[in-house]
């Protein structure tokens, strides 16, 4: 499921699985989650790397939902939420970002991705005609804040609760 959501639905599942025990004690689970919190917490400050924005009516205001962003000329479109935005994992470097939407023009943009961080981007499209590629991203939106699940298996030796989920 993981490759299938992060391919086809722009959300990310990582599983984490510390040990080979499938049924850890539960008195186990705490000590194991004290030994890897601070890996944890590095990791999930890997969800906010990249390029994050909103997409806008540039003579309304108003955000344009639905909207397709593309990275560069990757085959994965990216759908922004009812209020417009987007998010996209990056590694550090330059990339171009395409916007297009129905009744709009298109919009493309540089981007320099930093090494510890993000950038942000406000597109803003002009009303227009364009071509739409509404064929070639999926037709459901994204939820309307960027989030991340991590199932995080903790497998520590023989009996008792063997998962927590973080979401």
């Amino acid at each position: 499921m993981e490759d299938y959501n992060y391919a086809f639905a722009n959300c990310m599942e990582i599983t984490v699985e510390l040990t080979c025990c499938k049924y850890p004690p539960k008195e186990t689970i705490p000590g194991v989650y004290e030994e890897n919190r601070n890996s944890l917490i590095e990791f999930w400050k890997q969800a906010v790397r990249g390029v994050t924005g909103q997409v806008i009516s540039a003579t309304t205001r108003l955000p344009i939902s639905n909207a397709a962003v593309r990275v560069d000329n990757r085959l994965s479109v990216m759908r922004t939420t009812p209020a417009g935005e987007f998010w996209r994992i990056l590694l550090p470097g330059n990339y171009t970002i395409t916007v297009t939407a129905a009744g709009y023009q298109s919009f493309q943009r540089r981007i320099a991705v930093p090494v510890n961080g993000q950038v942000g981007v406000t597109v803003e499209l002009n009303v227009g005609s364009d071509r739409f590629p509404a064929d070639d991203a999926p037709a459901s939106l994204p939820s309307s804040s960027p989030s991340m699940l991590l199932l995080l298996s903790l497998s520590t030796c023989c009996a008792g609760l063997h998962s927590l989920a973080w979401w």
